[in-house]
């Protein structure tokens, strides 16, 4: 049985693009939004260190995995790594409902 899961996603952010970034991920996180078993996406962003992190609620984690596959296959992952100084780390936390 599926149980929401949550994303983390946690990056570096080269020097000077935060700018470019945040246009970016204003043109790209409708679609994110958008994908099949998305819940939620939110961006938090220290601009003391450059660090991002992506809050991600989704249905399962095969849905975040088919996502990842799916911007991964048509460049957009590429994309975004450009302003990355190295990939994202991802962690998978299961919800419980306590």
């Amino acid at each position: 049985m599926d149980t929401n899961c949550k994303v983390l996603l946690t990056s570096q952010v080269n020097e000077n693009v935060s700018a470019e970034l945040m246009v970016f991920l204003k043109e790209n996180l409708p679609k994110v939004r958008n994908f099949n078993g998305c819940i939620s996406v939110e961006i938090l962003f220290n601009v003391e260190t450059n660090n991002m992190v992506f809050h991600e609620v989704w249905k399962s984690k095969v849905h975040h995995v088919k996502y990842i596959e799916f911007i991964t296959a048509n460049g957009i992952m590429n994309s975004l790594a450009n302003f990355l100084v190295a990939s994202p780390e991802i962690q998978y936390y299961t919800i419980e409902n306590i």
